[in-house]
């Protein structure tokens, strides 16, 4: 099931560059940057995150609380997934597909406690 926006996700040429960007001129918290990846996430408040990242397409990524689950019955309808994978530190895993217009969207599902 979709709990709520995760993250969305926009493309930087440089990652340090749009960290320092984010912090110093919208005030955005830096919570971590993960280079291997190329992804950075700034604490947004109220709980939303901005991620910043140098490959791929915009996104939208969606918390869910059973991503086979989803998967399976999105699967269903027609939707078309990339892998899934784990991140790093056991931070949960990730997955993506397209909507009909080519908009990335992502689910996330935290690690199981």
């Amino acid at each position: 099931m979709i709990e709520s926006i995760d993250n969305v996700a926009v493309l930087v040429d440089d990652l340090k560059t749009a960290v320092k960007w984010y912090n110093e001129v919208l005030g955005l918290k830096h919570k971590f940057t993960e280079e291997s990846i190329q992804w950075a996430e700034m604490d947004t408040g109220g709980g939303g995150t901005l991620a910043l990242k140098t490959r791929g397409n915009p996104q939208v990524c969606f918390a869910v609380t059973d991503m086979d689950g989803e998967m399976k019955r999105l699967s269903e309808t027609g939707v078309k997934f990339t892998d899934v994978f784990e991140l790093p530190g056991g931070n949960g895993r990730v997955t993506s597909f397209e909507d009909p217009w080519g908009n990335e969207i992502g689910f996330y599902e935290p690690p199981k406690k």
